[in-house]
Protein backbone atom coordinates (compact mmCIF):
# COMPACT_ATOMS: atom_id res chain seq x y z
CA UNK A 1 0.00 0.00 0.00
CA UNK A 2 2.83 2.50 0.58
CA UNK A 3 4.41 1.85 -2.89
CA UNK A 4 1.52 3.25 -4.34
CA UNK A 5 0.53 6.14 -2.30
CA UNK A 6 4.39 6.40 -2.54
CA UNK A 7 4.13 6.89 -6.99
CA UNK A 8 0.74 8.34 -6.68
CA UNK A 9 2.52 11.67 -4.92
CA UNK A 10 5.43 11.43 -7.71
CA UNK A 11 2.86 11.20 -10.42
CA UNK A 12 0.78 13.97 -9.09
CA UNK A 13 3.26 16.64 -7.33
CA UNK A 14 3.86 18.29 -10.17
CA UNK A 15 7.08 18.20 -13.14
CA UNK A 16 9.65 18.73 -10.64
CA UNK A 17 10.05 15.56 -9.92
CA UNK A 18 11.13 14.90 -13.40
CA UNK A 19 13.73 17.92 -13.68
CA UNK A 20 16.53 17.44 -15.37
CA UNK A 21 20.03 19.00 -15.07
CA UNK A 22 21.50 21.97 -16.04
CA UNK A 23 23.51 21.70 -19.14
CA UNK A 24 26.13 24.15 -20.41
CA UNK A 25 27.19 23.87 -24.53
CA UNK A 26 30.13 26.30 -25.73
CA UNK A 27 29.85 25.68 -29.42
CA UNK A 28 31.54 27.94 -32.07
CA UNK A 29 31.31 30.83 -29.80
CA UNK A 30 27.55 30.35 -28.19
CA UNK A 31 26.93 29.44 -25.62
CA UNK A 32 23.95 27.29 -24.47
CA UNK A 33 22.67 27.33 -21.10
CA UNK A 34 19.53 25.27 -20.53
CA UNK A 35 17.32 22.95 -18.33
CA UNK A 36 14.26 20.94 -18.77
CA UNK A 37 11.52 19.24 -17.09
CA UNK A 38 9.58 16.59 -18.71
CA UNK A 39 8.93 17.33 -22.82
CA UNK A 40 6.85 20.41 -21.62
CA UNK A 41 8.60 23.18 -20.15
CA UNK A 42 11.96 24.03 -20.57
CA UNK A 43 14.64 27.67 -19.62
CA UNK A 44 17.39 28.10 -22.11
CA UNK A 45 19.63 31.00 -22.15
CA UNK A 46 21.77 31.74 -25.35
CA UNK A 47 24.71 33.85 -25.52
CA UNK A 48 27.66 35.53 -27.26
CA UNK A 49 30.96 33.87 -26.37
CA UNK A 50 33.05 35.27 -29.28
CA UNK A 51 30.87 35.80 -32.33
CA UNK A 52 30.01 39.33 -31.54
CA UNK A 53 26.68 39.31 -32.97
CA UNK A 54 24.15 39.96 -30.78
CA UNK A 55 21.66 36.76 -30.06
CA UNK A 56 22.31 36.71 -26.36
CA UNK A 57 18.69 36.20 -25.37
CA UNK A 58 16.34 33.73 -22.52
CA UNK A 59 13.22 31.63 -23.98
CA UNK A 60 11.25 29.08 -22.80
CA UNK A 61 8.54 26.99 -22.52
CA UNK A 62 6.12 26.28 -19.59
CA UNK A 63 3.58 23.37 -19.62
CA UNK A 64 3.64 23.33 -23.54
CA UNK A 65 3.42 26.99 -23.81
CA UNK A 66 5.49 29.48 -25.17
CA UNK A 67 4.98 33.10 -24.36
CA UNK A 68 3.67 35.26 -27.14
CA UNK A 69 5.39 38.27 -29.16
CA UNK A 70 4.95 41.33 -25.79
CA UNK A 71 3.30 38.82 -22.81
CA UNK A 72 4.49 39.29 -19.86
CA UNK A 73 6.43 36.86 -17.81
CA UNK A 74 6.93 36.86 -14.44
CA UNK A 75 9.75 35.02 -12.16
CA UNK A 76 9.53 34.66 -8.74
CA UNK A 77 12.85 33.85 -6.62
CA UNK A 78 11.08 32.64 -3.44
CA UNK A 79 9.37 34.85 -1.37
CA UNK A 80 11.87 38.23 -1.60
CA UNK A 81 12.73 38.51 -5.97
CA UNK A 82 10.12 39.09 -8.14
CA UNK A 83 11.04 40.02 -11.84
CA UNK A 84 8.88 40.44 -14.70
CA UNK A 85 9.84 40.70 -18.31
CA UNK A 86 8.45 41.42 -21.62
CA UNK A 87 8.73 38.59 -24.67
CA UNK A 88 10.41 40.64 -28.19
CA UNK A 89 8.74 40.31 -31.32
CA UNK A 90 10.29 36.57 -31.97
CA UNK A 91 8.59 35.81 -28.04
CA UNK A 92 12.24 35.49 -26.23
CA UNK A 93 13.55 37.60 -23.58
CA UNK A 94 16.49 39.61 -25.65
CA UNK A 95 18.87 41.84 -23.83
CA UNK A 96 20.12 44.61 -26.85
CA UNK A 97 17.70 47.08 -25.42
CA UNK A 98 19.92 48.87 -21.84
CA UNK A 99 16.26 48.22 -20.77
CA UNK A 100 15.94 44.76 -21.71
CA UNK A 101 19.54 44.24 -20.50
CA UNK A 102 18.96 45.33 -17.15
CA UNK A 103 16.02 42.91 -16.71
CA UNK A 104 18.26 40.19 -17.99
CA UNK A 105 20.95 40.81 -15.79
CA UNK A 106 18.74 41.08 -12.91
CA UNK A 107 17.50 37.50 -14.09
CA UNK A 108 21.05 36.24 -14.41
CA UNK A 109 21.76 37.23 -10.90
CA UNK A 110 18.75 35.96 -9.02
CA UNK A 111 19.28 32.35 -10.92
CA UNK A 112 22.90 32.43 -10.04
CA UNK A 113 22.22 33.01 -6.05
CA UNK A 114 18.95 31.38 -5.72
CA UNK A 115 17.60 27.15 -5.53
CA UNK A 116 14.83 27.79 -7.79
CA UNK A 117 12.93 29.78 -10.29
CA UNK A 118 9.05 30.26 -10.80
CA UNK A 119 8.21 31.14 -13.97
CA UNK A 120 4.24 32.24 -14.42
CA UNK A 121 3.06 33.41 -18.40
CA UNK A 122 0.18 35.58 -18.67
CA UNK A 123 -2.30 32.77 -18.88
CA UNK A 124 -1.56 31.48 -15.75
CA UNK A 125 0.56 28.74 -16.60
CA UNK A 126 3.65 28.81 -14.25
CA UNK A 127 6.43 25.92 -13.73
CA UNK A 128 9.35 25.91 -11.10
CA UNK A 129 12.94 24.99 -12.34
CA UNK A 130 15.69 23.94 -10.07
CA UNK A 131 18.62 26.60 -9.94
CA UNK A 132 21.58 24.05 -8.62
CA UNK A 133 23.98 24.21 -11.59
CA UNK A 134 23.16 27.17 -13.41
CA UNK A 135 25.68 29.60 -11.63
CA UNK A 136 28.37 27.27 -13.25
CA UNK A 137 26.20 26.71 -16.28
CA UNK A 138 25.33 30.74 -16.78
CA UNK A 139 29.12 31.99 -16.08
CA UNK A 140 29.84 34.53 -18.80
CA UNK A 141 26.77 35.31 -19.68
CA UNK A 142 26.64 39.05 -20.25
CA UNK A 143 23.77 41.03 -21.53
CA UNK A 144 24.09 42.15 -25.25
CA UNK A 145 24.01 46.02 -24.85
CA UNK A 146 26.64 45.33 -22.08
CA UNK A 147 28.99 43.80 -24.18
CA UNK A 148 28.10 46.53 -26.94
CA UNK A 149 28.97 49.49 -24.87
CA UNK A 150 31.94 47.78 -22.58
CA UNK A 151 29.88 48.05 -19.36
CA UNK A 152 29.64 44.63 -17.75
CA UNK A 153 27.77 43.06 -14.96
CA UNK A 154 28.30 40.03 -13.08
Amino acid sequence: MSRVLILCGVLFSGHDAFATEWSRILEDGVLTASISIDNLSYFEALCDQGINIPITSMSLMVQGNMPAPGEKIEFRFGDQARIYAYADPEGVIASLTQDDAEVFQQLLVEMKSRSQMMVRLASGVRQTFPLDGSEAALAGCVPDAEKLSGVQGS
